[in-house]
């Protein structure tokens, strides 16, 4: 028996053409890109009807209006980063030209505020690499005080962080913690996913044994207690469980075990009353959106019954960082009636 609740946890990288200007072709995700604002809507109505709570980690130059903008709000320190293409300031000229819609989404920003549950995170203002050679830790604070102002322009106060390309340096905790943003996405505990430079982590080894942990769980279900979410920095680690990689026509025929292999992760949380964290990037969802959609319901779906037989809940991020900070989660702290959460009976077990 177990007496604590199993908590979904969803976050979303929302980072557009932002996210991909270091890669060879990023005009190559253009249609993807542009079907975000299609599917953002979309995405949003699900959650609201499966009362599902997400945060939403936004890259703070998507909530400029131009270029222009952009270049008139540029922090005190540029990361200098040695790898040739990886600074979006590097590529503003050539973007004067680029069609806003794939840079800039203040309305849709505008749209999550409004939804239920929601909270709005950062990307970081740049979608800045915390490991790559070259950058620095002041240059670091001064992306996130630009982040920090462009949200408080959306009355927005940042409590929740997740990283461009997983990328949490230890070292620049005290900057985070300085800035209250106390609430970070980390990487699952398997040597395949750890925080590393982009070129590290790129490497065909781990790529192979990240889509076979996808199909086949080979490194366990990644789940975790929220006891253990406290580092040892004194920020929250709400590490990730599981990227939702989207469809695939190619590999279309293995659709049935990716997602019965996530719904074991989410049956194994509940039964044992530990957190399950499921991340992706709005654009994963903007080609072959009906597709994408179908297989979150699906998944959602299996989550209600979780909820209604062992008492699951989701929490986005800030809400589980707040219940750590009440200590609701520890049961030594709820000795009294007024503080103590409602009990489910559920039976821990091996992994479904």
């Amino acid at each position: 028996m177990c007496d604590e609740q199993g908590i979904l946890v969803i976050s979303l990288d929302f980072e557009l053409l932002w996210g991909l200007l270091d890669t060879p072709a990023p005009m190559n995700y253009r249609s993807s890109i542009e079907g975000v604002r299609r599917a953002i809507p979309r995405i949003l109505s699900v959650f609201e009807q499966y009362g599902v709570h997400a945060t939403w980690g936004v890259v703070g130059f998507l909530m400029r209006e131009s270029i222009r903008d952009c270049s008139e709000n540029l922090p005190d320190v540029l990361p200098a980063y040695e790898q040739n293409g990886l600074s979006p300031y590097t590529h503003f000229g050539a973007l004067e030209k680029c069609d806003k819609q794939l840079l800039f989404a203040g309305d849709l920003v505008d749209i999550i505020q409004k939804t239920p549950g929601q909270e709005i995170g950062t990307h970081t203002y740049s979608h800045y690499y915390c490991m790559e050679k070259g950058q620095t830790k002041d240059a670091f604070e001064c992306d996130l005080q630009k982040a920090k102002e462009v949200a408080a322009g959306r009355e927005q106060l940042l409590r929740s962080i997740v990283f461009p390309r997983n990328q949490f340096n230890p070292d620049y905790a005290d900057v985070m913690k300085k800035h209250n943003l106390i609430n970070y996405r980390g990487n699952e505990r398997a040597w395949i996913y750890e925080s590393c430079e982009t070129k590290k982590k790129k490497s065909i080894v781990r790529r192979i044994l990240r889509l076979l942990d996808n199909y086949a769980g080979i490194f366990g279900n990644h789940c975790y207690p929220l006891s253990a979410i406290k580092d040892k920095n004194g920020l929250n680690n709400i590490r990730s469980s599981r990227f939702l990689r989207p469809y695939s026509k190619r590999l279309a025929f293995l659709e049935p075990l990716r997602l019965r292999r996530i719904c074991s992760q989410m049956t194994y949380a509940a039964k044992s009353g530990q957190v399950f964290h499921l991340w992706w990037h709005p654009r994963n969802m903007g080609s072959d959106t009906e597709r994408n959609l179908q297989n979150l319901q699906a998944l959602l779906r299996h989550y209600l019954k979780l909820k209604a037989q062992y008492g699951m809940e989701s929490l986005n991020m800030g809400e589980i960082g707040d219940r750590i900070s009440n200590d609701k989660m520890l049961p030594e702290n709820n000795k009294t009636p007024e503080n103590a959460m409602e009990r489910h009976p559920r039976v821990a077990g091996k992994e479904a």
